[in-house]
């Protein structure tokens, strides 16, 4: 991503690594002066076509349903059973977000979780900074197929 020095002008070309919880700070490379930009950086687009990722997820036998839930704005899309409500939805999607956040303080290095209600499994992980995927199953471990398919949808 190209940035101009705020002080010269000067046009400094940086990496990915130098951006990080939405600011980009770097010293221009012809005069030296330390500069600091502020942004939000684009989320993906979520596949939003018949024939998505979501879809893709849903059509394995073990897959019950699934959703995507924004920490920010609540459920983006969900392909669940009609016996939950989008309100349902949305308190699981809450509840989940806070687990996933409170483990996440503790061991920083999670990259997902999973939760047991009665005699389904729910998969959570995250996507993007405010973005989690939640996929309800029958068995505690998804195929390799559909951990293809969260990579994907990452």
């Amino acid at each position: 991503m190209i940035f101009f020095c705020e002080d010269c002008g000067e046009k400094n070309d940086l990496e990915g690594s130098a951006f990080s919880n939405g600011k980009a700070v770097f010293q221009c490379r012809a005069c030296g002066y330390r500069n600091a930009y502020s942004f939000c950086p684009r989320e993906k687009e979520i596949p939003r076509e018949k024939g998505g990722i979501l879809k893709s997820i849903c059509s394995f036998s073990e897959v019950i349903g699934v959703f995507l839930y924004d920490t920010e704005n609540g459920v983006r899309e969900t392909r669940m059973p009609d016996i939950l409500t989008r309100a349902d939805i949305e308190t699981l999607g809450r509840e989940f977000s806070r687990s996933y956040t409170s483990g996440q303080s503790a061991y920083p290095d999670i990259q997902g979780m999973c939760i047991r209600i009665a005699d389904k499994y729910f998969m959570v992980h995250r996507m993007q900074d405010h973005l989690l995927v939640v996929i309800v199953t029958r068995t505690p471990s998804l195929p390799d197929a559909v951990h293809k398919l969260i990579l994907d949808l990452a």
